[in-house]
């Protein structure tokens, strides 16, 4: 008898270890599969689920996953990676195809990543699939650090470039994504950087559904994108990722959105958290009810850590199982549409890398905007200029090169080098003199000229000047208090006086200047436009910058000089 019941124990434990797995069966629905995982969680599971760093089932051989990952222009944050020209400069473009064509590549390189990442065992933040791009907020006010995020001030360009990169992050093969974008910040989010956190942007509501909605309506209508990220500002007096108005009456039932939103990092700690040093929105008696308010009504997933917060607003009797489960079975439907609880991966092919190098080139050519061309004297006429100065604090600038929220190129090629690179291959008789110098930084004038500065300019044909900003002087909350930028922000849009007044000495000396403008937005430049000979906009440009920079100086026959007016 015992031997009976010993067998009977066997098979039944076997039974109930195929059940368990049946989750991974690919040939069910989805859902089902969802169903079935969902019906074996328990609540602490559960709960765990609806942090970004998803703890590891062990008893069901599930990892830990965190759905915290970037790719505004290239995966991000991650090691090596193809760095493609920053948002503000694929709009300049004005082409969505090749903009969703790109987007598609870095899903690419995002899964080979990951299946790195999974081979040697991290699943911490930004391995994963999951990205927090892009950025679909409008630029309205130049002064805004994270413009160079967006694409620009027009709703209907960033709604058409935020879907095209929806478009290529989301590719589907054999039914599952190549990984899942996230349209944020929802909504009005654009600074100011330093008050972020208790910024109340009051809009009328024309100026919200005429400016500020439209992008994020038309993703939402025209694409499956997976994700939508709430702001860390108030809109008209509520968190955005507590106000009602936005996330459900809006987002929920009159747009129909029903899958997966998110909290930007931490958001949800301004609603209640006191801070002497950074002012907090403070709307919320408690953790547990602006955790209660999130989640009790549109927000799945929080990126931050309050699931402490979650499980006392549940055990209080402020959120319910049936809205917990509701929540984790939408986190869960995400993960199996990637591929990652399927017995084998859906994407097996190693991407060709290179193509990735030469769609970053491509990029940067096509971002380039001419703003001024006075005589034609672009393209320069190889053999016409004997010797040409190349100066300014971006020259030679390769972290400039990246913008924000990038990942580390394994070759950047500088203006100054780009330009160099081609004269090399020319012919002898063509190849100019350089003459190299950094002759001032961005914003101080603690920069010395060379005391053969003068002589050296003198014997110049050309200046080609690049200066312009730096993503280290305008950016997401950053501590920079200098004449003309606070917080990230800039105060003034105006450029820097020190090289004005570099650019001014130049011109004195009688020399032709092309003047190369790299930043995120828009500079003021009015005595740039009336004095100088040539003006180009080359924005934060990526990892071929310098290269796409001497294509369009020389007029490469492909390219020519960028023509398209800003």
């Amino acid at each position: 008898m015992r031997r009976i019941y010993i067998s009977i124990i066997i098979v039944v434990s076997a039974f109930c270890a195929i059940a368990q797995q049946d989750f991974r069966n690919p040939d069910l629905p989805i859902e089902e599969r969802v169903q079935l995982l969902l019906d074996q969680l328990t609540l602490e599971e559960k709960l765990g689920m609806m942090e970004h760093q998803n703890p590891a089932i062990e008893r069901l051989g599930i990892p830990a996953y965190s759905w915290w990952n970037e790719a505004l222009h290239g995966v991000a944050r991650n090691g090596y990676a193809t760095v493609y020209p920053m948002p503000t400069a694929l709009a300049a473009t004005f082409d969505d195809q090749a903009v969703e064509e790109m987007f598609g590549m870095i899903a690419d390189e995002a899964r080979l990543k990951y299946y790195r990442s999974q081979a040697a065992g991290q699943y911490g933040d930004y391995t994963g699939l999951t990205f927090f791009t892009p950025n679909i907020n409008i630029f309205r006010d130049p002064r805004w650090g994270r413009g160079m995020e967006t694409y620009g001030e027009d709703p209907y360009l960033t709604a058409r470039m935020g879907a095209a990169c929806v478009r290529g992050l989301q590719q589907m093969v054999n039914g599952r994504y190549k990984t899942l974008a996230c349209i944020k910040h929802f909504a009005v989010h654009s600074g100011p950087e330093a008050e972020r956190h208790s910024f109340d942007a009051t809009v009328s509501g024309r100026a919200l559904w005429t400016t500020y909605l439209p992008a994020f309506k038309y993703i939402v209508s025209h694409t499956d994108v997976g994700m939508v990220m709430c702001g860390y500002n108030r809109l008209n007096g509520m968190p955005c990722c507590t106000n009602e108005k936005l996330l459900v009456n809006i987002l929920r039932e009159q747009w129909g959105y029903n899958r997966l939103f998110v909290t930007d990092c931490w958001a949800l700690n301004d609603c209640w958290e006191q801070d002497e040093v950074i002012p907090r929105h403070v709307t919320h008696a408690s953790a547990a009810d602006a955790a209660a308010a999130a989640f009790g009504s549109a927000v799945d997933l929080e990126c931050g850590s309050g699931l402490n917060a979650l499980k006392e607003a549940y055990q209080s009797g402020m959120i319910p199982i049936d809205i917990i489960d509701n929540h984790v079975f939408k986190i869960l439907k995400a993960r199996f549409e990637l591929g990652m609880f399927d017995p084998q991966q859906p994407f097996t092919e190693i991407p060709d890398t290179t193509q990735f190098e030469k769609k970053a080139l491509k990029m940067a050519q096509k971002s380039i905007v001419l703003l001024k061309n006075r005589n034609d004297i672009l393209p320069l006429q190889p053999g016409k200029y004997k010797n040409i100065a190349i100066l300014g604090p971006n020259a030679a600038d390769s972290v400039m090169l990246c913008g924000n929220y990038n990942g580390t190129p394994r070759h950047a090629v500088t203006m100054y080098e780009g330009i160099v690179n081609y004269i090399k291959q020319l012919p002898a008789k063509d190849r100019p003199n350089i003459y190299f110098d950094t002759v001032c930084h961005h914003v101080d004038g603690k920069y010395r000229l060379p005391n053969n500065f003068d002589k050296k300019i003198a014997q110049c044909d050309l200046v080609i000047f690049v200066g312009g900003l730096s993503p280290e002087l305008e950016g997401e909350e950053l501590k920079v208090e200098i004449d003309g930028f606070r917080g990230g922000d800039r105060t003034s849009i105006d450029l820097p006086r020190i090289q004005e007044g570099m650019l001014m000495k130049l011109k004195k000396m009688g020399k032709p200047v092309v003047f190369v403008l790299c930043s995120g937005g828009a500079v003021a430049l009015d005595w740039e436009d009336e004095n100088l000979d040539a003006v180009l906009a080359a924005w934060y440009g990526g990892q071929a910058a310098g290269t796409a920079l001497a294509d369009v100086l020389f007029g490469e026959p492909e390219r020519k000089v960028a023509r398209n007016i800003l």
